[in-house]
């Protein structure tokens, strides 16, 4: 047994770092396609390669652009706006599908299997990038599109994350489930960094195919992991065919009862199901906003006053997801050990950060103000890592997989409407105030943290799943004094109860009437001391426990008519 928990953790630590470097392998091949994409529009409109090239040394970037007209930068601006929301719907829409069925798969034939999809499909993605990039001619962005498909057919980091969080949960108690989720989200947010800084060093060098051979190193190696070295968690696995592990999600059995689950544990009634449904709804509508600020920062920061290169871009990214990383690493665990916070705390931490950030980006005039929303937004990394641990609070452990395959596929299908609401408000007040956008996610931000200090003011109880029993949770009732004071009273009524169906003679009912007045603080000294009596009767004689009882029944007769509304079959007796 202790192996086994001892292979699980090493494991567990294995799933972080896969998630690490899955997320960086992302983080340096999407920002790169994007950027990728934006050139080869601009080039598309017969703007010469010097202007478009993003990866001009010192100054002459901003030279450049200075020399494009009004009128092609609108067009450049609103053009490169439709494909990167079409690159973003191919790479998402496969995703949400096969989001469906992940989490209740995984369940099902465990975690491994899904692991090892995203790694496949980046690597045949990477092989369409390559084509495109080998091709010369106005069928190149086709291919980039088809890359996309393939590589969110197979689910991207989406189902890498399902199935990395459910994992964690399968490990973890309700206690450490924040830190630990909270660990992993950071190394998401760690890959982010060193997936972005490498996209800045390839993009100084305009090296796009050195960056494909990158990525591909990157998920043989996370495939290689996965399969050797990673030990599955779900004891009750079910074996798994070639057909299922290829594409589960066309398998007709698979398809029938994940939609079944997943319909089932939206409509079970539980405790607080309408927190759990809010919590979907607010993770929802943060991952759109979150998703929309990609692709309109990235239009913001080649416009004027900015004129970011593309190493700039990536270099804001690194800096935001380090920071955010860091702070997952460090202050997360400090704040929870030190401070108790409840989860609801956290998300309006992360929340009311996030309003300052946006309010500086749509506000900002300089580079430096860019760069220091970044370090003041990093508490955002707060509101999905205590949304998620509230969640996987509120369902039964048998539930894990399908709560986080429904969270991420909250978080897919934010992700593809999150562009189609952001790029279309950019581009039609780009001319006007290009950060009418980010003001407009500030007030969508206040909003939801109003919402979530509701919650907080409710202070109600949290129900926790631990072993098939419901745990009643609440922060600021559960201290050390007051819960075995009410275990106590509790026990007593149920013992009361009992004895009044079972016990056959007058004294005994009295006997557990004088109990369950002792343990209410309803009844006299001379009561306490007949519990005294009672506790030590099994070491006393058959004479002396009969003595006892005389003296109890003569004691309490004055007993059994205060308690007559609690024991009708006492006094009837």
């Amino acid at each position: 047994m202790l192996a086994a928990n001892k292979r699980h953790i090493i494991s567990s630590y294995l799933v972080m770092m896969v998630l690490f470097f899955c997320k960086t392998s992302e983080s340096l091949l999407q920002p790169s396609v994007r950027i990728y994409v934006y050139q080869q529009v601009c080039m598309s409109k017969g703007i010469s390669l010097a202007v478009c090239e993003s990866h001009s040394q010192g100054d002459s970037q901003s030279k450049n652009r200075l020399h494009m007209t009004d009128e092609q930068q609108s067009i450049v601006q609103r053009t490169a706006s439709k494909y990167l929301l079409a690159y973003r719907m191919l790479v998402n829409l496969p995703a949400v599908f096969f989001s469906v069925f992940a989490g209740s798969w995984s369940d099902r034939v465990g975690r491994k299997y899904p692991m090892m999809l995203p790694p496949l499909g980046a690597i045949l993605a990477t092989v369409c990038y390559g084509a495109s990039s080998a091709i010369d001619d106005s069928t190149n962005l086709g291919w980039v599109m088809a890359g996309a498909a393939v590589y969110g057919f197979f689910g991207k980091s989406t189902v890498m994350t399902i199935a990395c969080s459910s994992y964690v949960a399968d490990i973890s108690n309700a206690e450490d489930r924040t830190k630990l989720l909270g660990r992993l989200l950071a190394m998401n947010f760690f890959g982010v960094f060193v997936g972005s800084l490498l996209t800045s060093i390839f993009q100084c060098f305009n090296s796009v195919n050195s960056m494909l051979l990158v990525v591909l190193v990157i998920n043989l190696a996370i495939e290689l992991t996965i399969v050797l070295f990673v030990h599955e968690s779900v004891e009750s696995a079910e074996s798994a065919s070639c057909y299922q592990l290829v594409c589960p999600c066309m398998n007709t059995d698979t398809k029938s009862w994940a939609i079944r689950d997943s319909i089932g544990f939206l409509l079970r009634r539980r405790p607080q199901q309408l927190l759990l449904l809010f919590l979907f709804v607010s993770l929802c509508v943060n991952q759109i906003c979150k998703q929309g600020e990609h692709d309109v920062l990235l239009l913001l920061s080649k416009h004027e006053p900015f004129n970011w290169p593309g190493h700039f871009y990536g270099y804001y990214l690194s800096v935001y997801y380090a920071s955010m990383g860091l702070n997952l690493v460090v202050i997360l665990p400090i704040m929870m050990r030190w401070m108790d916070l409840r989860d609801s705390v956290l998300v309006m931490v992360g929340l009311f950060m996030k309003i300052i950030r946006m309010v500086i980006i749509g506000t900002a005039t300089s580079t430096l103000m860019l760069y220091s929303s970044a370090v003041l937004g990093c508490f955002a990394g707060f509101i999905v890592s205590a949304i998620k641990s509230m969640t996987s609070k509120l369902v039964e452990e048998s539930e894990i997989g399908q709560t986080f395959s429904l969270l991420s596929c909250a978080e897919s299908v934010a992700s593809l409407v999150g562009p189609s609401l952001f790029s279309p408000i950019y581009a039609s007040t780009v001319d006007i105030f290009p950060g009418s956008v980010f003001c407009l996610d500030a007030g969508v931000q206040i909003l939801l943290l109003c919402c979530f200090f509701r919650i907080y003011l409710t202070k109600g109880d949290i129900k926790v799943y631990e072993n098939g029993d419901v745990k009643s949770i609440s922060p600021e009732d559960a201290n050390a004094e007051s819960a075995p004071e009410t275990n106590r009273r509790d026990e007593a009524s149920e013992i009361q109860v009992s004895s009044v169906d079972e016990s056959g003679s007058d004294v005994k009912a009295v006997e557990k009437s004088i109990a369950n007045d002792n343990q209410a603080d309803a009844i006299d000294t001379g009561t306490n001391d007949l519990d005294c009596e009672k506790s030590s009767k099994s070491d006393l004689s058959t004479n002396e426990l009969h003595a006892v009882n005389q003296k109890a029944e003569a004691a309490s007769s004055k007993d059994v008519e205060d308690n007559v509304e609690v024991n009708p079959e006492s006094k009837s007796r």
